[in-house]
């Protein structure tokens, strides 16, 4: 989990301190200059803090006017490094599957890898990022607005009794059955909305699991990320058995708010809540903002 023991409550100014994801320690003595976000929802928050010009590389998945300017060095699972090397950064922003990248820059220039397993690991990595680059109220009014939603959404299900409560997938692989692990943050947004998760007794942000596995789930609602395609494995023998299918309730998601544990959890949550539950849950698509990634419904209504 994110662990930042070094960060007292109420830090301010720098030196920021404390050990990232994988355990290593770092000491950032000032607001960084000159950074390199190889994680999109990272690169996304530093633009919703008003830290983008801290930015001088990015991945190609992110496409936004704040960062239209910025250097693309490669994308997300296949970063360039000697295209990171030649911005002379001065912090990396990086994710476990950097080995490549945290080899090369180890002895070069601070890497900071920020993972996240829980909708609390999101908030914390969001308060540290606005104190890394100084925009704790950016940070403090973005967190409050997320909060927010997720309270709204919490009262709204609450309501709900236990055995009405639905069995919900996140489906990861088109052509296999792969969904997020036990320990995901993924599954933390399923029980967000209020539903069930499932627990396979595998950890990781993604996992493959059997056909057993998946029938003895029985998913009641499955969504995905994607324009609106359904997954050729929802079709295979076998696993279009499952309720969800079988009644036709197959949700799609913009990948920004699946695959994204950022600045858009209230959102997300709010919107899955909505389509898991529909009836009394409806009006709560009114509390997701306007101009965000929306959804895409594919089911036989």
């Amino acid at each position: 989990v994110l662990c930042c023991p070094g960060l007292a409550a109420g830090l301010s100014s720098w030196p920021v301190q404390g050990t990232d994801s994988r355990g290593d320690a770092y000491v950032i003595g000032q607001r960084p200059q000159r950074v390199v976000s190889l994680v999109p929802e990272i690169t996304e928050i530093l633009i919703a803090i008003d830290a983008a010009d801290a930015l001088v590389g990015i991945t190609k998945h992110t496409v936004a006017p704040e960062v239209a300017q910025k250097k693309v060095v490669g994308g997300f699972l296949s970063p360039e490094i000697q295209q990171i090397e030649s911005l002379k950064p001065d912090l990396i922003l990086a994710a476990d599957l950097h080995h490549d990248v945290r080899d090369y820059f180890q002895d070069k220039c601070p890497i900071l890898t920020l993972n996240v397993f829980s909708i609390e690991d999101a908030m914390d990595r969001l308060t540290l990022l606005g104190r890394i680059f100084g925009r704790e109220k950016a940070v403090d009014g973005i967190i409050a607005k997320n909060r927010g939603q997720l309270d709204l959404v919490a009262q709204k299900v609450a309501a709900i009794p236990a055995e009405k409560r639905q069995r919900v997938v996140r489906l990861m692989g088109f052509n296999n059955l792969v969904v997020p692990g036990d320990n995901s943050f993924q599954n933390d947004f399923i029980r967000a909305a209020g539903a069930i998760a499932p627990e396979f007794g595998k950890k990781g942000q993604a996992v493959t699991i059997t056909l057993e596995e998946w029938k003895g789930f029985d998913p009641q609602a499955v969504y995905f990320c994607g324009a609106g395609e359904l997954p050729e494995i929802l079709s295979a023998e076998g696993v279009k058995e499952v309720s969800a299918v079988q009644d036709g309730r197959l949700y799609s998601f913009s990948c920004d708010l699946t695959c994204r544990a950022g600045i858009n959890i209230g959102n997300f949550v709010t919107l899955l809540a909505g389509r898991i539950y529909g009836g009394a849950l409806a009006d709560l698509s009114r509390q997701v903002d306007s101009d965000k990634p929306s959804t895409c419904v594919l089911d036989e209504k």
